[in-house]
């Protein structure tokens, strides 16, 4: 049944995301024509102010596909769970549990996504603009450093270092999206101003992850784990691998301490009128 949540949750967010991607790449291209043309030309008149325009609407959209992709999983969360929505949603046979693990991974797949078409946008405006020619021997040359790479590093930090970065990303994504559904969560739980009370214990949860934080850096520092952690790692590589798990632990436990309250709101304390 997840799965079909998450497919329904995609059809739901793609309505909005995916004109915006679209968006955004063709803007690239013409961006980048745009910019060439401007290099070339020494017409101040109507023509370049257009060229002009072209770029920044390429930045604003850039800027608003990074929003974006922030609005909509909070929007879908508020709308769909909390609104008039929340009457259908919590009737079907699915657990709460999977109603919002299906609005976090599709959050999360909205987040990359919108990170590699951003990523995309730029190599595309810089490779055009720049009139880069590739050739066989940079190809080669580029295979080259790449074996090179692997031969300093290691294949399998290398390896570590990516599958580190996706689980970061992940868990990161997870807490962030958490603190906003358990903000609203508690929010809704309020008679009147929902969303003012939601605002209100976004910022009070974000102190107390603070303070929580600071507690447990004070402690760790007392117990000794810190110089631990630092003596274990024998060579930078071995720190990077070793500041990655730590970063992906904080954030796992961030997750696990705004995930069950969450849950536990929305299915004793649900108030949808």
């Amino acid at each position: 049944m997840l799965g079909k949540l998450i497919k329904y949750e995609f059809k739901a967010t793609a309505r909005r995301m995916l004109p915006l991607i679209i968006a955004v790449l063709v803007l690239s291209l013409l961006s980048s024509f745009s910019v060439m043309r401007l290099d070339s030309t020494d017409d101040y008149g109507v023509v370049q102010i257009f060229f002009i325009l072209i770029v920044v609407a390429f930045i604003i959209g850039i800027i608003a596909l990074s929003v974006m992709s922030v609005v909509v999983f909070i929007d879908r969360f508020y709308k769909n769970l909390l609104g008039a929505e929340g009457y259908l949603m919590f009737t079907l046979p699915v657990s709460v549990d999977a109603l919002v693990w299906a609005k976090l991974i599709v959050s999360f797949i909205w987040f990359v996504l919108a990170t590699l078409v951003i990523i995309a946008a730029m190599l595309i405006l810089g490779l055009v603009t720049s009139s880069l020619t590739i050739t066989g021997e940079d190809i080669r040359t580029f295979m080259v450093e790449v074996k090179l790479l692997f031969a300093k590093v290691g294949t399998g930090n290398i390896i570590g270092y990516g599958v580190e970065f996706i689980v970061l990303m992940f868990v990161s994504s997870i807490a962030a999206c958490l603190h906003f559904y358990l903000a609203m969560a508690i929010g809704q739980a309020f008679a009147n101003h929902k969303m003012l009370w939601s605002v209100v214990f976004f910022f009070a949860l974000s102190f107390a992850l603070s303070m929580l934080f600071a507690a447990a850096a004070s402690v760790g520092d007392i117990l000794g784990i810190f110089d631990a952690l630092s003596n274990l790692a024998k060579t930078p590589l071995q720190a990077v691998h070793l500041m990655a798990i730590f970063s992906i632990v904080c954030s796992a436990v961030v997750s696990v301490i705004l995930y069950f309250p969450t849950t536990a709101l929305l299915k004793k304390k649900l108030n949808l009128a």
